[in-house]
């Protein structure tokens, strides 16, 4: 019987210690160089203005947590979903399993690698190996071939970064192949089935010795070292920055709109300059990995808007870089040389986009924010909004149909008025559609049927009621 003890491998077989010292200095220094470039970004976030978004941090993290760990959102699109599963799980046990090897070689009087613990180890880490490279197959299949819409247009890193990915398991896999065959095929590597199998065809072309074994085993640190630098550089950012923008993201109903504070004594109103946007708003731009979901989902751009959701965070993001990491003047650089104001106006505020957004970004209360720039700052604003202003000014409803036409949806219900009644245990509110577009009318109608079938005591304001000024705190004329 076998001693446990001997069920194990060398962490550093035939690695040389000049290779070592190489793992060890390199592998500071890469995980330095991303740690810093993400401190980076976290100070420009900083200068963006505070916001709280601290509240019920517990339900955050486990909200966050199923996210990330079960991509809730994600698997709404099936291919790309699984896609995207494969590869953060196999990349995360591959990631564990680094670490555990990484405390059986470097921690003094540490010693579990062996035995049972070996064995399943091993497979995890070949089944997760293998699960990797199928999602990362999938994904360039995706790009290369079925070239969505919503993925144009592509970047150079975006395929960068998936051969890196598959540079990384290949060449772990061809290490480990090489390391079994050099050693003569030990039983118990059965279990390192990937390793295993790919050993038998490297073995009988002659690839089994130990420079084989130093050659494949340097290519696969060179890239892993090359991935985790380039991830602080990259879209590769969203590993760390989309579970932040999850945990804080915004819990109320998608698309709300704040009302502007202290607005009588405001000096300005709108997106003047990037770092008027919170610390949440300017993280969003960073936690955008461009993968279209918010642009196929935007009923704008279906029907040839200029509006893309993905582009305008893209767009904001590049801003946000000149102006705040590249410190250019404020005067020079403004969002609106890269937005234009077709973009900002084609938005419906439907939250579609927040809808299915994976890393939970907010589109509409930037869009809110430039358009109110547009309107109060600057009047730039569609002759037929104007209009329609005139008509909220005049009449009180953005149709400009007379306010005294108000409650004629109501006639022959016998519904009573709050001023006549008194008081009423609910007050319906009809809001403008229910009172003048044909269609909520009768969708009107039926509810006070409903109501009165359920004996519920309620009463309408008639013409008193003016409209809420939703619609005209979207387009940015919070003034009225």
């Amino acid at each position: 019987m076998i001693n446990p003890h001997e069920i194990t491998r060398h962490v550093y077989w035939n690695i040389p210690l000049i290779f070592k010292i190489l793992v060890y200095v390199g592998g500071l220094g890469v995980i330095a160089l991303a740690a810093w470039a993400v401190y980076q970004r976290i100070q420009i976030w900083k200068k963006g203005r505070e916001e709280d978004r601290k509240d019920n941090l517990k339900e955050r993290l486990i909200f966050a947590a199923k996210n990330v760990f079960f991509h809730t959102r994600i698997l709404k699109d099936q291919y790309p979903g699984i896609m995207h599963l494969a590869i953060f799980w196999g990349f995360l046990v591959l990631l564990i399993g680094t670490i555990l090897v990484a405390i059986e070689a470097d921690v003094p009087f540490v010693h579990f690698y062996y035995g049972v613990f070996y064995l399943l180890v091993s497979l995890a880490l070949d089944i997760a190996g293998l699960v990797l490279i199928i999602g990362i197959c999938m994904a360039l299949y995706r790009r290369l071939k079925e070239k969505p819409d919503r993925l144009q247009p592509e970047k150079a890193e975006d395929n960068l970064i998936l051969y890196l990915l598959l540079a990384v398991a290949v060449t772990g896999f061809l290490t480990e192949a090489v390391r079994i065959a050099a050693q003569g095929f030990p039983k118990f590597e059965l279990y390192s089935i990937v390793g295993f199998i790919l050993a038998i065809p490297l073995n009988i072309v002659g690839i089994n010795g130990t420079l084989a074994h130093r050659f494949f085993w340097f290519i696969h640190m060179v890239c892993s070292f090359a991935f985790i630098a380039y991830i602080g550089y990259s879209k590769l950012l969203h590993i760390v920055v989309t579970p932040a923008s999850i945990v804080f993201r915004d819990r109320r109903s998608y698309g709300v709109v704040d009302p502007i504070p202290d607005m009588e004594e405001a000096e300005s109103f709108g997106l003047t300059k990037i770092e008027e946007l919170s610390w949440k708003q300017l993280m969003d731009l960073d936690a955008c990995m461009r993968c279209g979901r918010c642009q196929e989902a935007c009923p704008a751009h279906s029907t040839d808007k200029p509006l893309s959701p993905k582009n305008l965070i893209q767009d904001l993001k590049e801003h946000m870089n000149d102006r705040l990491a590249k410190g250019k003047d404020p005067e020079e650089c403004t969002p609106y040389q890269k937005i234009s104001d077709d973009v900002l106006w084609a938005c419906t505020t439907c939250a579609a986009c927040m809808e299915e957004c994976p890393a939970y970004i907010e589109h509409i209360d930037k869009i809110v924010e430039m358009r109110r720039y547009l309107s109060l700052m600057e009047g730039r604003i569609p002759e037929e909004l104007n209009q329609t202003f005139r008509n909220m000014e005049n009449n009180y409803n953005p149709w400009g149909v007379g306010f005294a036409n108000r409650a004629d949806w109501a006639e022959g219900l016998d519904i009573p008025l709050l001023s006549e009644k008194g008081s009423a245990e609910y007050l319906l509110w009809v809001g403008c559609a229910g009172a003048y577009d044909d269609r909520y009318k009768k969708v009107m109608r039926a509810l006070v049927e409903i109501l009165k079938a359920a004996n519920i005591d309620f009463a309408i304001l008639g013409t008193e009621e003016k409209c809420c000024g939703d619609w005209a705190r979207r387009l940015g004329n919070e003034y009225i």
